[in-house]
């Protein structure tokens, strides 16, 4: 049977050497790096509500409600999905940076006041642009600035989702620390909306571009 199984192995054809690299890195090409910085601003809404708005609301007695603010916050984005598809994807991407402001703005005033019916809102609103027009639109424009790498540009935009998901709540808990989590929320969130309107600006430019 070892006899057999060694001849069979010799007569085996010898198999092409791959001259391409078996690990691609993730690619930026012109253009996708206000996009990766877009969906990074988004995704660290996920991980303030998936972290850092259960703990206040702990502290207001309400630590059942945090599985519910996570569902919210999830199907809304679910929800509008099939719209932001028939957005032009700058579009979209616009209409999120307002949406992801107004949301932040909403949940954390209600988290401050202690009012739960805000933070569901606020949630919700994030949502829409966290799960559905920030995260579809930049999809559509990074693989429309991908040419034939689209597979690595495409990583290079989930790069940029999970460091936002990641870093922002490393920074937010650090501060809540020395100044507490609502004082760290306002802190971000001036940073926050910052970058989205220079972000919005922006894309504004480039959709008046094109046209």
């Amino acid at each position: 049977m070892l006899l057999a199984c060694i001849v069979l192995t010799i007569q085996l054809p010898e198999q092409p050497v791959s001259v391409e690299k078996l690990v691609r890195l993730p690619a930026f090409p012109s253009g996708t790096v206000q996009t990766g910085l877009a969906i990074a601003l988004a995704w660290s809404l996920a991980g303030i509500v998936s972290i850092i708005l259960p703990t206040q609301l702990i502290q207001y007695g309400l630590p059942n409600w945090s599985g519910l603010m996570l569902f919210i916050f999830v199907t809304s984005g679910v929800l509008v999905q099939p719209l932001a598809r028939r957005l032009n994807s700058r579009r979209s991407l616009q209409l999120g940076y307002g949406l992801l402001i107004l949301g932040y703005l909403i949940f954390t005033i209600g988290a401050g006041l202690g009012i739960l019916r805000l933070v569901l809102i606020g949630v919700a609103i994030a949502g829409t642009a966290c799960y559905g027009f920030t995260y579809l639109g930049g999809i559509a424009e990074v693989i429309r600035l991908s040419g034939t790498q689209s597979a690595r540009v495409v990583s290079g935009y989930f790069v940029c989702a999970y460091l936002g998901f990641g870093l922002p709540v490393i920074f937010i808990g650090f501060i809540s620390d020395q100044f507490g989590t609502i004082n760290a929320l306002f802190g971000y969130g001036v940073m926050f909306l910052i970058a989205n309107l220079a972000l919005g600006q922006y894309q504004g430019f480039k959709t008046k571009q094109r046209t």
